[in-house]
């Protein structure tokens, strides 16, 4: 028999014994329905071997938490859930951030920042911070926050006092096009709201020569830890892997067209929905295992992938 692995084949001289192949590689194994073997679930296609490992049948994939297979690939998964905390807030294009001492931000017409508590009430209103563009608000992955707006990023505490730090984004697009800015601490991503592509760029405001494009309607972008980049699409983000740019699936309804990843509860995500503010839980699951159904070319039997 053999061993697939991916595009190669290694051949190997017995049955599928759980010898301490690697994860992500295929093994075929001689299954007839649920029970035989024993471990084996022909509704899911997973295969509980009895040295402990776990093997599913390629042609079916899980969707689980990502941390039941902390080793196999896959591809990330998004979920929203609506909590019912809503609230009305300064206004349909007010941009909001959400750091790491619990409140809510919101940027108003006139570049005013007001604070907000999480059930809705108004905290205060900090000097305005000038030449910024509403929804081009965020945070610097942490405590601080992001404003864009006139060629410039520019960074302030949560008092609405300059850090002194900014950088410029006229080299990616013009001073008008900017539509939102955020960070997961890592790297900061300022969005063309024209052509929809969020442009990465280092903590330090070094432009990176990567970015991600959604070819839709877009008003804002936010960043979720390492996870995720959302970019707006017609009042609902859109999930993109933050390092290849391919397109995450995602399920739940959620509906904003300027939102912020929650810093202080990483669950939470906040939302802008034309001047109400919405509170969602959010949760990343993963995509185990293979879609395309393969048989080993020797045996003829079916092909398992390893998941742990």
């Amino acid at each position: 028999m053999s061993v697939y692995l991916g595009d190669l084949e290694l051949a190997t001289g017995g049955g599928a014994t759980g010898t301490g192949l690697p994860v992500n590689t295929y093994e075929s194994f001689l299954v007839n329905g649920t029970g035989n073997p024993a471990g084996y679930d022909a509704t899911t296609g997973l295969y509980t071997h009895p040295n402990g490992d776990y093997w599913l049948k390629t042609g079916n994939t899980i969707n689980t938490d990502k941390t039941i297979y902390p080793d196999a690939g896959g591809t990330t998964s998004t979920n929203w859930a609506a909590t019912g905390n809503t609230f009305t807030g300064p206004g349909s294009n007010a941009g909001l951030a959400a750091p790491t001492d619990g409140f809510l931000y919101a940027a108003t017409l006139g570049g005013a920042i007001q604070r907000w508590s999480k059930a809705g009430v108004l905290q205060a209103t900090l000097p305005s911070l000038g030449t910024i563009n509403q929804r081009s608000f965020g945070t610097n992955g942490s405590n601080n926050l992001l404003a864009a707006g006139g060629g410039t990023v520019r960074e302030y505490t949560t008092a609405g006092v300059a850090t002194g730090f900014s950088f410029s984004y006229t080299g990616q697009m013009s001073t008008n096009n900017v539509y939102g800015v955020d960070s997961n601490g890592t790297y900061i991503w300022v969005l063309n709201g024209q052509t929809g592509e969020a442009f990465r760029y280092t903590q330090a405001g070094v432009y990176t020569g990567f970015s991600i494009t959604n070819p839709s309607n877009q008003e804002d972008v936010a960043i979720v830890r390492e996870e995720a980049l959302f970019i707006e699409d017609a009042n609902i983000p859109d999930g993109f892997d933050p390092t290849t740019g391919a397109a995450l699936p995602a399920s739940g309804a959620v509906a904003g067209s300027l939102f912020a990843p929650d810093l202080a509860d990483t669950t939470k995500f906040w939302t802008n929905y034309v001047g109400t503010i919405r509170e969602y839980t959010l949760t990343f699951s993963k995509i185990f295992g293979d879609s395309t159904a393969r048989t080993d070319t020797d045996s003829g039997q079916p092909l398992f992938i390893k998941l742990k």
